[in-house]
């Protein structure tokens, strides 16, 4: 109660936006760059199982067969002002951010909670690359604090990764998913249990199928990702 109390406290306290720099609250975004961000993605109508434009069936074309994945949700579009938040958060280091991108994912996530009475959030692990690069794990910090605002646990245990592989960023989308073939492992507390995954952006879907893939063998009944950001498909 007294953490809700603060919580609502701090989003009043004046502040910048991250992004234009004109009044706002909370350390979040101005209403306007939240319109064109947050705002702007969640008008569009989104294929459930990857996150892309969707077909009258509410399924783009490459999942109307079937995925493994059950859901996946992600609060803005890598592009533009989205691209630069995400960019001041993982690279420019500004992890103050990373409650203003949870809250986004919060706020996108409550139709996916109304559907799927999720047991854990597990964060994608981070690449021994990432965190000498850059000291933490994006998909970590952002999975506490969803775990706080939505009272699930977070369970950074339930899925490690066995060796690194090259920065996603340097590969086309079928390097993608041969990379990230057998990387990772769910641990078996996932049996029976619907999950939802947490990661910072999610570009070809790649690493949220095999997440999926490795954790529905393990025993999962329900794998959902929800994510900061998503790449939009291009033409």
């Amino acid at each position: 109660m007294k953490s809700s109390f603060v919580s609502r406290l701090l989003r009043r306290l004046p502040s910048r936006c991250p992004l234009c720099q004109m009044a706002a609250h909370g350390g979040l975004l101005c209403a306007g760059c939240e319109a064109d961000t947050f705002g702007a993605r969640q008008r569009r109508s989104l294929c459930r199982t990857c996150g892309v434009c969707a077909t009258q069936s509410g399924l783009c074309s490459n999942c109307e067969h079937g995925s493994v994945l059950d859901a996946v949700v992600c609060a803005i579009d890598y592009q533009f002002s989205g691209q630069l938040l995400i960019q001041l958060y993982k690279e420019g280091k500004q992890l103050t951010l990373a409650r203003l991108l949870s809250d986004l994912m919060v706020r996108a996530a409550q139709p996916l909670l109304q559907t799927y009475q999720l047991d854990a959030w597990v964060p994608i692990p981070a690449s021994a690359a990432r965190l000498k690069h850059t000291g933490f794990s994006p998909a970590q910090q952002l999975a506490r604090l969803v775990a706080s605002a939505t009272n699930i646990p977070c369970r950074l245990d339930w899925l490690t990764q066995r060796h690194d592989g090259p920065a996603q960023k340097t590969l086309n989308r079928r390097e993608r998913s041969l990379s990230v073939r057998g990387r990772y492992v769910a641990h078996p507390a996932v049996a029976g249990r619907p999950i939802g995954v947490i990661d910072d952006v999610v570009t070809t879907t790649s690493t949220a199928v095999e997440v999926a893939r490795v954790a529905k063998a393990a025993g999962a009944r329900q794998v959902v990702v929800l994510a900061a950001a998503r790449t939009p498909q291009r033409a």
